[in-house]
């Protein structure tokens, strides 16, 4: 049931009430009062001052979306079929181009008819010289749909073909398409002090649907100094950071062979990373002493299971995540 008084509040009464699922008993029949979209009060009510339609609903909080990347244009609909990430990430090139604005509100206002009203949206661009106007795009979509934002702004400056060392690909390929892999690596590094530059123009563009945080796309496809450079500003600035991490196990064998005896975690740790502000995506191919550690910095892992399984990355280790306390949130990954 739904009421108005004086034209200023409205009033939905409920038969029960979730404000915190999992943590809190359920409240019994509320009035809920709504002002200027806000929920201001909750005030109980008897059973029998409930309409008999009313006795029946249930009110929670809406869903928040973990992590995702926003595109309202499904990957099958160009031609980029699931396969593993490593394979399948190529692929993506094959998008069209489209209206970054029509993209952003086709793929939120499908969150919010299933009943999402917040996401992260963790942004992919063709081009860094476009990302000022479609992180604009993505901005006025946020608001005209009506859903929170938070906008990853994308860092990526190296391994986009393979991870490690680019000789130890161009032996394997014909002479004729080394140039073409070999300037793809000069490009990213222009690319990523081209997003640093742009990072403050475009935290202009936040307003109470958009917010914007640090998006390292995984350690993997950043250099050491920009990783420290992101944890730097962070702290600083107290932005949040968003970034994958150990998606697949290529990543996992990768990290491994890398940052041995310590580990990634540890080294992200001293690299300043860890911490309350920092959510990692995927997070699939943990150890329980990383969990641990990631627990003790308050890191949030976003648990995006539909992307895992298409893209054949495994599942999360949720209940390792529990047991060491590690906090998670549930992400569509634009794959569900």
């Amino acid at each position: 049931m739904t009421t108005t008084e004086n034209d200023k509040s409205e009033y939905i009464d409920v038969g029960t009430v979730y404000t915190s699922p999992g943590h809190d008993p359920p409240l019994g029949a509320t009035r809920i009062e709504i002002r200027s979209g806000r929920i201001v009060s909750l005030r109980s009510l008897s059973v029998e001052d409930l309409q008999p339609e009313a006795k029946h609903l249930l009110a929670l909080p809406a869903i928040s979306n973990a992590h995702d990347h926003g595109c309202g244009l499904p990957t099958l609909s160009f031609d980029a079929p699931d396969e593993t990430l490593e394979t399948w990430l190529p692929a993506l090139s094959y998008k069209p181009r489209t209206d970054p604005y029509v993209l952003a509100t086709v793929a939120f206002a499908r969150m919010a008819e299933s009943g999402i009203c917040a996401t992260n949206h963790c942004h992919n661009t063709l081009d860094p010289k476009l990302l000022f106007n479609e992180a604009e795009a993505v901005s006025r979509a946020a608001r005209d749909v009506g859903i929170r934002v938070a906008f990853a702004v994308p860092f990526v400056e190296q391994n986009l073909h393979v991870y490690g060392e680019i000789k130890n690909l161009l032996k394997f390929l014909p002479s004729e398409d080394h140039a073409t892999i070999l300037n793809w690596s000069t490009k990213l590094k222009s690319m990523v002090n081209e997003t640093k530059a742009l990072f403050d123009s475009i935290t202009s563009l936040e307003h109470e649907f958009f917010r914007v945080q640090f998006g390292p796309a995984g350690p993997e496809w950043l250099s050491e100094e920009t990783l420290a450079f992101i944890a730097k500003c962070s702290a600083e600035s107290g932005r949040r950071i968003h970034m994958h991490l150990l998606e697949t196990i290529w990543q996992r064998e990768r990290a491994d062979a890398q940052y041995s005896p310590g580990g990634l975690i540890a080294h992200l740790d001293n690299l300043g990373l860890l911490s309350p502000r920092l959510t990692i995506a995927h997070a699939v191919h943990l150890t329980e002493e990383e969990c641990k550690l990631l627990a003790e910095r308050q890191v949030t892992a976003s648990v995006n299971t539909s992307s895992n399984l298409r893209l054949r990355s495994g599942l999360a280790p949720v209940r390792l995540f529990r047991r060491t306390n590690l906090r998670f949130g549930l992400g569509l990954d634009g794959m569900s």
